[in-house]
């Protein structure tokens, strides 16, 4: 076995940086210790005698400046303690930034970005900081990773229309790759700090703030027109449905719907399934995305008096769907085939629920909408996805 000195300095620093002590700044005595017979055994083995002298002196030397305090019995070292006083001195022998070092540097480079649109995140992370409490997961210890993440955050904000990630990233960050190490932080800040979705993915959230992984497209189908530019789309000759882009519907110039209702669908081959009569069928695709959520806006505007759904899983995800929809559009979006008698009916094609599957349906139940559905799938702890629903039901 190995006995090396600068592994026990080491590893009291790890405890130092883990201790009460460096996360809360008690002024409590606590010890930081390391336990030669618990945490170096070989130590003690009579193999290791000639390393075991060695690590003696090199303990001396760090005695001497002060750094570590020891106890021994029987002229062997049983404990060695860190002197906190100087853990600076330490923090600069081994070659480590210290705590307070990097929350320094940090602090100065998150103040470069205040009054950017971003202060919330800023002033958590300089109060958390002030109060002696960890933000690992909040930054990156990377600090060229942590500007990345501060430019990002601030560009975003200013976005007005929706960009590819790739070209994003090359504007923002001069490299189209530049994103993808910070796209998880990146997401995870914007619920936290920025009112984003908790419940949609990461692709689905930064979509919301106009940054998307594949161009923008919605899917539709129904009765009437559509004309873009010079070009009139009669719905009724796509059958399978019509397919446009973002750049399309900016272009819409008018529209003759003439169904009576417009409902949305969260899943595709539900989509495909779906023929309700009299009805403009929207492909939602999960949580919305700015090209979705704009047009059906502008349905709305022309035609309030239509009926609007919306046709989802029956479980926690179709119900957050929903009313983030009905949230985010302001339509009153009623559930479509999301009861108890869809439920009962296809009680062998359900499957159990998962226990944060209960904690987000318990967050819903008092919504009275759904308090009957959502009190009868916790009572039976069972969901049912839209696909296991024969297309002769949907009608």
């Amino acid at each position: 076995m190995r006995v090396d000195a600068e592994e026990i300095l080491l590893a009291l620093i790890r405890k130092y940086e883990r201790s009460v002590l460096s996360r809360q700044g008690s002024e409590r005595q606590l010890r930081i210790r390391f336990v030669m017979e618990k945490e170096m055994s070989g130590y003690f083995h009579y193999e290791h005698l000639q390393e075991a002298a060695i690590l003696d002196e090199t303990i001396e030397l760090y005695e001497e400046k002060h750094w570590v305090s020891v106890i021994r019995s029987d002229g062997r070292i049983t404990e060695v303690q860190l002197n906190t006083a100087y853990v600076e001195d330490v923090y600069k022998h081994l070659n480590l930034g210290s705590a307070s070092q990097f929350h320094r540097k940090l602090i100065t480079l998150m103040e470069k970005y205040r009054g950017k649109g971003i202060d919330p995140y800023i002033d958590d992370i300089e109060q958390k900081i002030q109060s002696y409490k960890s933000v690992k997961t909040l930054v990156f210890e990377d600090l060229n990773l942590q500007e990345d993440l501060l430019k990002s955050l601030c560009a975003l904000f200013a976005l007005r229309k929706d960009t590819l990630e790739r070209v994003f990233s090359a504007e923002v960050l001069h490299y189209s790759k530049g994103f993808e190490p910070i796209r998880s932080k990146t997401a995870k800040i914007l619920r936290l700090y920025f009112e984003g979705d908790p419940e949609a993915e990461d692709e689905e959230l930064l979509a919301q703030f106009h940054v998307l992984k594949n161009p923008g497209h919605l899917i539709l189908k129904g009765h009437g027109t559509i004309q873009i530019k010079d070009s009139v789309l009669v719905l009724d000759d796509f059958e399978e449905g019509l397919t446009l882009s973002s750049s399309d519907v900016e272009n819409i110039l008018s529209m003759a719907l003439a169904d009576s209702s417009v409902m949305t669908v969260e899943n595709l081959a539900t989509f495909y399934q779906c023929e309700r009569p009299d009805t403009l069928i929207l492909y939602l695709g999960g949580y919305h995305n700015t090209v979705r959520r704009q047009f059906l806006k502008r349905i709305y505007e022309t035609w309030p008096a239509k009926t609007y759904y919306h046709f989802g899983d029956i479980d926690a995800g179709g119900f957050y769907i929903l009313e983030h929809l009905k949230c985010k559009t302001g339509i009153p979006f009623r559930p479509y085939l999301m009861n108890t008698h869809i439920l009962e009916k296809y009680i062998d094609r359900t499957i159990p629920l998962t226990e944060n599957d209960r904690k987000r349906l318990q967050t819903l139940a008092s919504n009275e909408a759904y308090a009957d559905v959502i009190q009868h799938m916790l009572e039976h702890n069972r969901k049912l996805e839209q696909e296991q629903i024969r297309p002769e039901d949907m009608v």
